[in-house]
Parts: C-alpha cells; sequence; structure tokens
C-alpha cells in the first residue's frame, strides 16, 4: 500500500500530558508512522465534559502511513492503553492520552468504529488550532472544508 498522508490529534488533561504526547509520538513511529510534522501543545477548555474536568493539552500531527485506516486505529487505541487510558473508558471523561485519525489521505470512511473524516473535528477549536498551525490548507474530503477557513471562522466565534 502507498504511503497516505494522515492527521491525527492528541488530547489529554491526567498525569504529565506532554511526557505522554512525547511517549506516543515514539510508540507511533514504532508502529510504522512516519511523522511530518508535530504542532506545539496548547491548553483549551473541557468540551461536552463533566462540570469540574480539567483542561485538556491538545497537539495535532501530520504524518505518513502504509496500512489501512483499521490498522492505524488498532495502533492508536493500544497506545492509548500503553499511556495509562483505560481500555473501557466513559466518552469525555478526563483521560491520559486520546488520539484520534482527523483525515486519512482523501478517504471519506464510515464504519460502526470509525468515521473518517473525524466527524467533530471541523467544528472543534482544539483540533483546528494545531493542525493550522503544521498544514492550514488541509482540506476535509467529505465537505471541502479548509482548516484555515474553519479555523478563522472559529477563532472569530470564540474570541
Amino acid at each position: 500500500m502507498a504511503k497516505i498522508e494522515v492527521a491525527l490529534a492528541l488530547g489529554g488533561n491526567i498525569g504529565n500530558v506532554e511526557e505522554t504526547f512525547k511517549k506516543a509520538l515514539k510508540l507511533l513511529e514504532a508502529g510504522g508512522l512516519e511523522i511530518k510534522k508535530v504542532a506545539k501543545n496548547m491548553l483549551s477548555e473541557p468540551e461536552d465534559c463533566l462540570p469540574g474536568t480539567s483542561v485538556f493539552f491538545n497537539s495535532a500531527l501530520i504524518g505518513y502511513w502504509n496500512k489501512t485506516p483499521e490498522h492505524l486505529l488498532q495502533l492508536c487505541k493500544q497506545i492509548e492503553v500503553d499511556c495509562g487510558r483505560p481500555k473501557i473508558h466513559i466518552q469525555n471523561s478526563s483521560r491520559t492520552l486520546d488520539i484520534d485519525i482527523i483525515t486519512f489521505g482523501n478517504l471519506v470512511y464510515h464504519t460502526d468504529k470509525l468515521i473518517i473524516p473525524h466527524p467533530k473535528a471541523s467544528k472543534r477549536f482544539f483540533v483546528l488550532k494545531p493542525l493550522f498551525e503544521i498544514k492550514s490548507d488541509l482540506i476535509f474530503p467529505d465537505t471541502g472544508a479548509i482548516v484555515s477557513e474553519l479555523y478563522y471562522k472559529s477563532q472569530k466565534q470564540n474570541s
């Protein structure tokens, strides 16, 4: 399979998240992801979480992958567990690490376990800001929306 450009988002709010992100990047590379660019970590307020949830660190990366989307999902989920996230967890709960596949080339994909592009990514400032930093011309293939346009639109809404 040819190398496909992928965008991943990272988030976490438990423990030393910056160290967890470093570990996750090493594990992603060891698992076969060729990392091209990584955004700086940013802090964001929790969205759709329980009241009192602490702030999140967020980042994103662009890389190249030469296996299936399911293989990448499996790698990401295993790394989350390896970094301390329980395999079975409550959605939107605090976490040591969350890795989401945002885009996978120009693929539009929908199964019970995986939706690409990530269905909420284009509406989340904490995903758009780090993506804007590393690949502002990234296109969401399902809508044709460009990260830079979505970022500026969401920036106005967040100010």
